[in-house]
């Protein structure tokens, strides 16, 4: 046991020249936890793109990180998946929509390397709208409950797997029908 406690504090000198000294055994302390106390604290290195987002923008929170394992993001109680982009980066994919407000936005990034909150501006902007009249007849239509709840099932869905590589692309070169973030109101009422 001596020789090992030797062998730890020479290990613990040259890791920590300065200390030499200093090194009591503190009851109960162990050497490894005395070890960690004298580390550097980790922390995340967290990018958001784009900087200064606006409604409706997907925002792509970038992480820098020691760790192998991915951290956590979570935004307004929601967790999205942190995807490895290279050795010791991870991208996650925040979505934003044109329903809500604009403002401040915080982003808690946490896991291995401890925890992170931070803030962007969440700017406003500025979508088209369409009014559609309907004929008496056609006025009251709805969809189902069948189909409301297959569209809330697919908004909810999260998948801890990256479905995709390299950078997104455009899903058909057909005609664009309408522009993203199209407000419509049917006789009046917002849809």
């Amino acid at each position: 046991m001596i020789r090992f406690l030797d062998r730890l504090a020479q290990a613990l000198r040259a890791l920590l020249p300065g200390q030499r000294r200093r090194w009591l055994w503190l009851g109960g302390l162990s050497a490894t936890a005395l070890l960690l106390l004298n580390r550097p604290a980790q922390a995340y290195q967290v990018q958001f793109t784009p900087s200064s987002p606006q409604l409706g923008d997907t925002i792509a929170v970038v992480i820098r990180s020691d760790s192998e394992r991915p951290p956590t993001v979570s935004v307004r109680g929601q967790t999205y998946p942190a995807f490895p982009v290279t050795a010791g980066q991870f991208r996650a994919l925040v979505p934003t929509s044109p329903l809500d407000a604009p403002g401040r936005l915080t982003v808690q990034v946490s896991g291995d390397e401890g925890e992170r909150n931070l803030a962007v501006g969440l700017r406003d902007r500025s979508f088209q709208t369409q009014y559609i009249t309907l004929s008496p007849g056609r006025a009251g239509l709805e969809g189902t409950d069948y189909e409301f709840a297959r569209m809330d099932a697919l908004k909810a869905l999260r998948t801890p797997e990256q479905y995709w590589s390299g950078p997104m692309a455009r899903p058909s070169n057909g005609r664009v029908s309408s522009v993203y973030g199209l407000r419509r109101y049917y006789n009046g009422v917002f849809a």
